[in-house]
């Protein structure tokens, strides 16, 4: 029974403890999807990442926190883009999406 309780307190601390070592713990999961045709620019706190084409999705880690998602049509577009965006609120080890 000791060995049992020892046991579990081990694996515990070793998940207590990874979590402070890994910052990967504190991510959580953006998933931002392009349901148009067209390409769009992707900023996520006013860094361009990737021009995201038609009718793809894009991954993206982020640690927890508050974080603004931008997008901006990149061409398909007759006098000016389309721009959207948001602002996402990301906690640990969760997955989130956005689509436009």
């Amino acid at each position: 029974m000791i060995k049992l309780l020892n046991l579990k307190l081990g694996i515990a601390i070793l998940i207590i403890v990874s979590c402070l070592i890994l910052p990967s713990c504190n991510n959580g999961t953006i998933r931002i999807t392009n349901t148009t045709q067209n390409p769009y620019a992707l900023y996520i706190d006013n860094e361009l990442k990737v021009v995201l084409t038609g009718n793809t999705y894009e991954d993206y880690s982020l640690p927890e926190g508050a974080h603004e998602i931008r997008v901006k049509q990149n061409s398909g577009y007759l006098i000016y883009p389309t721009e959207k965006s948001t602002v996402v609120t990301v906690k640990a080890t969760e997955d989130i999406e956005w689509t436009f």
